[in-house]
């Protein structure tokens, strides 16, 4: 098989091979992905590592008929006296690799020993046996390599159904999806739940904001579609009684809020909102 022809046919594998990986993921994942669990790009993401990782393989599986089709392109090169002792040198390996009904060597030797050589009848009996021959060998390659990505397949099926069985339908799913495929966010949050457990005002700290958020969430749904009033502003605290030291997160800096925004700054806030020291 020229170059040209087998770069087509394993580029058609690859498309095999990337359709079938689309199709388990998303049957794995369909009621995560419904729920929002998991994203439609995050999934595409799982696709494409594991096959950029196994891809590689499909040319090793495309290889492996490599000799044979050396072989039969030897052949059907030779002049006709040449191509009669090729067969019959040939007759053993081709039957411990075909079928008798399928290419029955000993019927076309016994046949081309009757025949003219050069002759019209010769010819075609030629090309009927490279025909028949070049048709079975390609359905043993394309079966053979179909069969590797099964199995490829079947590996990938494994470890996506393993990761998501251990993922809830409801509660902290995503973030635990979230923490499987972005480690250094795991290794950020593993650092600070750390940080929480040494100090308890941290631990506040964290309650707090996580009220505040709410908050902030439920006011802006309860004023949604109200008419617009005018707000009078008063004097922040500030203003009032001037800047002091504390843990007051309502009287903080605008330079402290951006502590929060850098985690190389972030140890500094919560060490001194510890301190009392904002």
């Amino acid at each position: 098989m020229d170059w040209k022809i087998r770069n087509i046919r394993l580029q058609e594998l690859r498309e095999i091979y990337q359709e079938k990986l689309k199709n388990i993921a998303y049957r794995v994942y369909e009621s995560h992905f419904q729920n929002g669990i998991v994203k439609q790009e995050e999934l595409e993401g799982e696709i494409m590592s594991y096959y950029q990782h196994t891809q590689p393989s499909l040319q090793e599986f495309y290889s492996h008929y490599a000799t044979q089709w050396e072989h039969f392109y030897e052949g059907h090169e030779l002049t006709d006296s040449a191509f009669l002792r090729f067969l019959e040198n040939s007759a053993y390996p081709l039957q411990m690799k075909y079928n008798r009904g399928d290419l029955n060597l000993q019927y076309y030797i016994e046949r081309f020993h009757t025949l003219k050589k050069r002759s019209k009848e010769w010819k075609h009996l030629r090309n009927l046996f490279f025909d028949k021959w070049y048709h079975l060998l390609a359905n043993n390659e394309y079966n053979y390599q179909i069969e590797r990505i099964n199995n490829l397949c079947e590996r990938f099926y494994r470890l996506q159904k393993n990761i998501a069985d251990q993922l809830p339908q409801r509660g902290n799913a995503r973030l635990m999806w979230l923490l499987r495929t972005h480690q250094e966010l795991a290794k950020q949050l593993f650092h600070y739940d750390e940080i929480a457990k040494n100090h308890p005002a941290i631990r506040e700290l964290t309650k707090i904001l996580g009220k505040q958020h709410y908050g902030k969430e439920k006011k802006f749904r309860m004023v949604a579609g109200i008419h617009r009033e005018q707000i009078i502003t008063h004097a922040t605290k500030s203003d009032i009684t001037g800047v002091c030291e504390g843990n007051d997160l309502n009287s903080l800096l605008p330079i402290e809020y951006c502590y929060l925004s850098d985690p190389a700054l972030q140890p500094l806030f919560f060490e001194r909102f510890n301190k009392k020291k904002l």
